[in-house]
């Protein structure tokens, strides 16, 4: 028979080993974190130790986490829980990486997020749901890339609709036909891939009737996109060089051309035309770096005819300046502007051509006059 003496020895080797394996209560700030790329180990300060076993780790929050280690890592379940002891999330790791299924929670417990990992990557289905458990967004991982469908609800608040987005990818990459409709079935947009970087983009009014066309070509707008009217009227056709305008055409409600206006480096430079809604040019002219530059004219919006022509400079009247008689098609006034301001000697002539009136200017200010009979 075993005596007292060996009893007790027994009993307090058998708690010794009980206590190895009992959860240790500490706090993050007992805790050194160094990471080695993507691996992490876990020391406690006190006496600069990896982790082994189970622990439960309190933040300053109240917020805690029960956690398993070995030799530093991560190895096991983690489950962390907020300052009211609601349960957070919840993940399993192997060897330092997270495997497998990991769940996130709302404090109301149900689940906010559901993710998939294999061997410390993303792998497989992403679900995100809202409060209420409805599921709002799905995404697909291989190997930490992009894989196949992904669709997501979104909220509009400027006009209170709601509409799926759907995507796919390959390789990490956009690929194939893209989409967002409202929950009704209207199609709000619509793109299509012929490679990663390139696609034809069209949006759509409500009516159905397409809003707008664009192409993207090396992740850039490239080539012409076009803007209708809910009508289906052509508004605005615009050409882009990488990601810049080089013209733009703006049409009238009645579906004629209204301007045509060129562009680099995404400013107003070149020749610039207007036409009324008869399609009757009645004003050309050019601009350098967005200003007004050299001669513009104006035509009467009935037979064409020159109204004026007006010299400029950085945006502003300066040089020589012509009024026409649309009857004789004869100059009917000319003169001088400077810094945008009637300057020195301007002529009026009659129909013949023969000088009426002299009229002398300083800065925008008459100061005298000429008449001839």
């Amino acid at each position: 028979m075993y005596s007292i003496k060996h009893l007790l020895a027994f009993l307090i080797v058998s708690l010794g080993v009980l206590n190895t394996n009992a959860q240790v209560y500490i706090s993050w700030n007992e805790v050194q974190t160094k990471r080695f790329g993507k691996e992490s180990i876990f020391l406690l300060i006190e006496n600069n130790k990896p982790l082994n076993g189970d622990y439960k780790i309190s933040e300053t929050s109240g917020a805690y986490a029960d956690i398993s280690f070995k030799n530093g890592k991560i190895n096991g379940t983690y489950t962390s829980y907020d300052f009211a002891g609601n349960k957070s999330s919840e993940a399993n790791y192997i060897d330092g990486k997270i495997e497998g299924k990991q769940i996130s929670y709302f404090q109301n417990g149900k689940i906010q997020e559901e993710t998939q990992y294999k061997n410390g990557l993303k792998h497989g289905t992403w679900v995100t749901y809202n409060r209420k458990g409805k599921k709002f967004r799905t995404e697909k991982y291989k190997n930490d890339k992009k894989e196949g469908k992904w669709t997501r609800e979104v909220k509009n608040v400027q006009d209170n609709t709601t509409s799926i987005i759907v995507e796919y990818y390959k390789n990490n990459e956009p690929t194939g036909r893209w989409e967002e409709r409202l929950t009704d079935g209207k199609l709000k947009w619509e793109k299509v891939h012929s490679s990663p970087t390139d696609y034809l983009k069209k949006s759509y009014h409500l009516n159905g009737k397409i809003a707008q066309e664009l192409q993207i070509k090396d992740r850039r707008k490239n080539g012409i996109t076009t803007y209708y009217t809910p009508e289906g009227i052509l508004q605005y056709k615009i050409n882009y060089d990488n990601d810049h305008i080089t013209y733009e055409e703006k049409y009238f409600e009645n579906g004629t051309l209204e301007s045509k206006t060129s562009f680099k480096y995404g400013k107003r430079n070149g020749a610039y035309t207007k036409f009324n809604e008869d399609g009757v040019k009645i004003q050309e002219g050019k601009y350098v770096d967005t200003f007004k530059s050299g001669i513009w004219k104006t035509f009467d919006g009935k037979k064409g005819r020159q109204i004026s022509a007006l010299t400029y400079k950085n945006g502003k009247l300066n040089g020589i300046g012509k009024f026409y008689n649309l009857k004789s098609k004869t100059v009917d006034m000319e003169g001088n502007y400077v810094s945008g301001k009637k300057h020195g000697l301007w002529k009026h002539y009659d129909a013949a051509g023969e000088i009426t009136k002299e009229v002398e200017f300083n800065k925008g200010k008459q100061i005298s006059e000429k008449n001839y009979n």
